[in-house]
């Protein structure tokens, strides 16, 4: 498997058709198989909170998601930096699952996005099948055993996380080995995935994170 240090941190570097066929094994697996999509949030996050780090560097597959990481490691061409750019990674990984009849989970820090990512992905992925939907800060049902029994109790194959917030990775670095699935998804807030899904950053948000970046680039120089 190759790897490429981008900003101090060793990540995979491969291409969607090499991402698929290392997935395709950990669904072959008898635990949980962790796979993130690591985008310049990624890099903030391990700036602000030590126990991300420790998260990002234990994934069993990290898939950068923002062709500005690759930038950062001089790379601007190529067949993974295109299979980045065109956003190739996540469509690829949805219809593969679809073809294998993978059920879904979905656990957000809030319910209502979670039902809005369900939503999105039933409009664009014909054959998805959502098992479930949780939002880990809600008050009721947010406790870790409950919810490790409502994901548990309708067995699905593929656990998806973060298009919003954090508190459910949190959760997967505490209790990974309870939970019944071949595969954790966290997405990495990606900022494609949430303006498509309706979820709007604003403005200032987006200034805040390009200059965090910028700011984080400019001290790994």
């Amino acid at each position: 498997m190759n790897r490429i240090n981008i900003l101090g941190y060793s990540l995979d570097y491969m291409s969607v058709e090499n991402a698929m066929n290392t997935i395709l094994e950990y669904i072959k697996n008898d635990h949980l198989n962790t796979i993130g999509l690591i985008t310049r949030n990624s890099f903030l996050r391990c700036s602000e909170k030590e126990w991300w780090v420790q998260y990002m560097m234990t994934l069993d597959l990290g898939i950068i998601g923002e062709s500005d990481i690759l930038a950062a490691a001089g790379i601007d061409r190529g067949q993974v930096f295109d299979d980045v750019e065109e956003n190739r990674y996540l469509d690829r990984f949805f219809w593969q699952m679809i073809r294998l009849d993978q059920g879904f989970y979905i656990l957000e820090d809030e319910q209502e996005t979670g039902e809005m990512l369900a939503s999105y992905l039933k409009n664009n992925y014909p054959g998805i099948r959502i098992l479930g939907v949780s939002g880990a800060s809600g008050k009721e049902n947010s406790s870790p055993d409950k919810i490790i029994n409502h994901i548990n109790s309708v067995f699905p194959d593929v656990i998806i996380s973060g298009l919003k917030g954090d508190l459910q990775d949190r959760f997967i670095l505490r209790h990974q080995n309870k939970i019944l699935g071949k595969l954790w998804l966290n997405l990495g807030e990606s900022p494609e995935l949430q303006k498509a899904v309706g979820i709007r950053r604003g403005w200032l948000q987006e200034r805040k994170i390009r200059k965090s970046f910028r700011q984080i680039l400019n001290k790994k120089i």
